[in-house]
């Protein structure tokens, strides 16, 4: 096979044009690989990855000492 003499070769593949977009291209997903590790590693979503399902700021997960508080609060008001 002769790949060097093929039009597409010529013409596209072997064109400025496309050897920079080639580069950019590996040079662009080199850098922002890593934006998207350093992110999955904080565990913060990316809302393209996950359809918007993101941490929302302002919301804190009660912990357990906050729910056994409601948990009694709760039975006393049934209790009454």
């Amino acid at each position: 096979m002769d790949f060097y003499h093929w039009w597409i070769y010529e013409n596209v593949f072997n064109t400025t044009w496309f050897m920079w977009t080639f580069v950019i291209l590996i040079f662009g997903v080199n850098i922002f690989s890593f934006v998207i590790i350093w992110m999955i590693m904080n565990g913060r979503s990316l809302s393209f990855l996950k359809g918007n399902k993101g941490k929302k700021k302002g919301k804190k997960k009660k912990g357990k000492k906050e729910k056994q508080k409601k948990d009694k609060q709760e039975k006393t008001k049934n209790q009454a």
